[in-house]
């Protein structure tokens, strides 16, 4: 990437903490965003904030790019409108979830924001597999990170629609997925991750084409029914076979 402009937290206070920038949250996050150590605000990312950019924009909080000693982090920065009072939730979930490369890894926990690694790639609903083997790769590591949260008894909430909540990292080969967005995580005796996430990437096109998923719909299902009564990590082998198979 080449090199961005740098702007002080302060000068860009309209754009980190949307919509309410003179809000007594926007103050102390900025205060908080200076002690830990990160250094600026860096406009990147696909949601453009007036002349400046952003990597999004959710119900509860703000993502951006930030300089933090010699490299880009990802902050997601609480909404000063949030309903929620604080990200400690999200966080400590987050905080599981990078222990296991589900998530992307999490430096900094803080009342107000999330310090993670920046992930260079798209989101799932934009993600085009150059070749078959790389689309597999990328579903076989996604299933089986689903199949963790599951073990882990989080319940993500949202992987029924993947396009959103997951990134692709793009900078390395073959690309790694990581589920992110925590916001609405539970704890859950019976999460549905897996079977959410399968049945979400019917929805991403680029996907379920490749691997032709919808010709295979009928007997996932018969699958998916055993995977329901013993969550065992034989079923989702035999569900990854089974996507994975090109003649039918």
């Amino acid at each position: 990437m080449p090199r961005k402009a740098c702007y002080d937290f302060s000068d860009v206070r309209e754009v980190i903490c949307y919509p309410k920038p003179n809000s007594e949250v926007c103050v102390e996050a900025i205060a908080r965003l200076k002690d830990v150590g990160l250094e600026c605000y860096v406009s990147f990312g696909a949601t453009a904030s007036g002349r400046y950019r952003v990597l999004g924009r959710g119900w509860s909080s703000n993502v951006f790019l930030a300089l933090w000693g010699q490299r880009l982090v990802a902050v997601k920065l609480l909404r000063p409108d949030s309903r929620r009072k604080s990200m400690l939730w999200e966080g400590v979930v987050w905080s599981v979830a990078s222990s296991y490369s589900i998530a992307p890894r999490l430096h900094i926990l803080d009342r107000y924001f999330l310090v993670v690694d920046w992930v260079r790639g798209p989101r799932l609903r934009d993600y085009a597999p150059k070749t078959r083997l790389e689309a597999i790769f990328v579903v076989r590591r996604l299933l089986l990170k689903a199949y963790l949260l599951d073990k882990l008894k989080i319940r993500h909430g949202e992987l029924a629609r993947p396009g959103g909540q997951v990134l692709v990292d793009s900078s390395v080969y073959p690309p790694e997925p990581y589920i992110v967005d925590y916001d609405t995580a539970t704890v859950s005796k019976h999460p549905g991750n897996f079977t959410q996430l399968l049945g979400g990437l019917f929805t991403i096109s680029s996907i379920s084409t490749i691997l032709r998923l919808r010709e295979k719909l009928h007997h996932l299902r018969d699958i998916l029914k055993n995977y329901k009564r013993k969550q065992t990590i034989s079923v989702v082998e035999e569900v990854i076979e089974y996507i994975e198979k090109d003649n039918l």
